[in-house]
């Protein structure tokens, strides 16, 4: 389903599902003893912070979670692969650190730092020449050899 109204951009992360979504609003209600109804003219308000639910697969979060992300291009076909890759070695430092989702990469990187400081390597080198392959492996850079004098520096591999 192509959304283009409530749900426009929104879909489950884990099963996809983009048809219906049990999201907590905030209401304004005329309530009486006898029950309740919506004020006149109110209608429901979320924003992305509201707790959200998939009704197929019971994935929940903050709204947020449930943007549909546009992936940037991937001119050669295997961002997937790399993706994959980073997500295995990401999984085996949770496992290993007992840190959780929220902040392993941020703990996986600060780790790495610390790597970096015990190896004598100069970290923010090595994160510069990792955004610039990212770059190309995004085509947002095109490879650029002239820039390099050793070919194992250049920006794309």
């Amino acid at each position: 389903m192509n959304n283009v109204n409530c749900l426009a951009g929104i879909a489950c992360p884990q099963c996809g599902n983009a048809d219906s979504l049990l999201i907590t609003a905030n209401v304004r209600l005329i309530v009486a003893d006898d029950g309740a109804d919506f004020a006149r003219g109110c209608d429901p308000i979320w924003d992305d912070d509201n707790p959200a639910t998939c009704p197929e697969c019971d994935f929940d979060g903050p709204l947020s979670n449930f943007t549909i992300r546009q992936l940037p291009p991937d001119p050669h076909g295997v961002n997937a692969s790399r993706a994959d890759c980073a997500s295995y070695a990401l999984n085996a430092f949770k496992s290993h650190a007992r840190t959780d989702d929220q902040s392993a990469v941020t703990d996986l990187l600060c780790n790495l730092m610390h790597l970096a400081d015990r190896n004598a390597t100069d970290f923010d080198a090595d994160l510069a020449r990792a955004r610039m392959h990212y770059e190309c492996e995004t085509g947002a850079a095109e490879p650029d050899d002239s820039t390099h004098s050793n070919p194992s520096e250049r920006i794309c591999l």
